[in-house]
């Protein structure tokens, strides 16, 4: 019984790291769509999707194929690692910067997440890049 018990929580336990890092990569595409200076609307046409489709990537409660994180890839300039995972390693400084920095002026992210999840989401590692860019915000 113990064994059924224990792999029942192992799969929740899953579940809920699942649910977290869709909710992560949707902070990180909306940050990234901001940044690239469109709506959900023009970047949803761009795509070649509906806005359910993209609301559903910020809100969240969507994992993307490979065929839509090309796309996400293509019109953001961002790493399909970092979109899914936060890995800034091979991302650019410049444009990082630009995404974290204006994802925390924009008030349409500051008021949908709190300032922690935009941070875990945006910087979640301790390299080099997100370390400088955590002493950024720090100051602001």
């Amino acid at each position: 019984m113990k064994k059924i018990a224990d792999s029942t929580k192992a799969a929740e336990s899953k579940g809920e790291y699942w649910e977290t890092q869709k909710r992560l990569f949707g902070i990180r595409v909306r940050a990234a769509r901001i940044a690239a200076g469109m709506d959900q609307t023009v970047f949803g046409e761009r795509a070649g999707w509906g806005s359910a489709r993209q609301s559903n990537y910020e809100l969240g409660k969507r994992w993307p194929d490979t065929w839509d994180l090309a796309l996400l890839r293509q019109l953001t300039g961002v790493t399909g690692d970092w979109l899914q995972f936060g890995d800034t390693r091979g991302m650019d400084s410049q444009l990082l910067e630009k995404i974290v920095l204006t994802a925390f002026d924009h008030p349409w992210v500051m008021d949908k997440y709190d300032r922690q999840d935009i941070e875990s989401a945006l910087l979640p590692e301790s390299g080099a890049l997100a370390l400088g860019l955590r002493a950024v915000l720090a100051q602001r």
